[in-house]
C-alpha cells in the first residue's frame, strides 16, 4: 500500500495589519472532504465566471454610441448576474467551508486552538488563501502534473 505524502502547507493571514504565516502539516485527507471541496470548488468557479460576466457588462455600458435599449438590456444582464452570485451568498457556502478545514486540522491532529475557530478563517484569512490552503491539502497525494490538469 502507497503510503500518504505529507506536505506542509504555509497559510498567511493577518495579525492586526501584519501578514504571518503558519506552517501546518498535512497527512491525511479522507475522501469526504475531497467530495465536498469539489462542491465548493465549482461552486466558486460559477461565481468567478459571473463576476467576469458582469465585469464587462460594466465595461460595455460605459461605451460610447451605446443606445437606451442596449443599456436597458445590460442592466437586465447586471440584475441577473448579481442575482445569480447572491444566490451562492449563503451561511451554508461558508460553514460547510469552515467543516471541510476543521475536518481536516483535527484529522491532521491540530491542536492550535486558533485554526480552530471561525472567526480565524472568517477575519483573518483571506478567501482565495483558504482555497489555496484547501486545494493543496486536497491534491497532496496527487502528482504534480496530474494536480495541476485536475485545477
Amino acid at each position: 500500500m502507497e503510503e500518504d505524502k505529507k506536505v506542509e502547507v504555509t497559510l498567511n493571514y493577518n495579525n492586526k495589519g501584519t501578514m504571518e504565516e503558519k506552517i501546518i502539516p498535512i497527512t491525511f485527507v479522507c475522501n469526504d472532504v475531497i467530495e465536498r471541496f469539489q462542491s465548493i470548488t465549482d461552486q466558486t468557479k460559477v461565481i468567478q465566471e459571473t463576476w467576469d460576466e458582469v465585469k464587462e457588462i460594466q465595461s460595455r455600458i460605459s461605451e460610447e454610441g451605446r443606445t437606451p435599449d442596449m443599456i436597458k438590456e445590460d442592466a437586465k444582464l447586471l440584475k441577473e448576474n448579481e442575482n445569480k452570485i447572491l444566490k451562492f451568498n449563503t451561511k451554508n457556502f461558508f460553514k460547510e467551508r469552515f467543516e471541510l478545514l476543521q475536518i481536516v486540522l483535527e484529522d491532521n491532529g491540530c491542536e492550535d486552538e486558533l485554526l480552530l475557530e471561525y472567526d480565524f478563517w472568517n477575519r483573518k484569512v483571506e478567501p482565495g488563501e483558504i482555497i489555496n490552503f484547501l486545494t493543496k491539502c486536497v491534491y497532496k497525494d496527487a502528482s504534480k502534473k496530474k494536480a495541476l490538469v485536475e485545477l
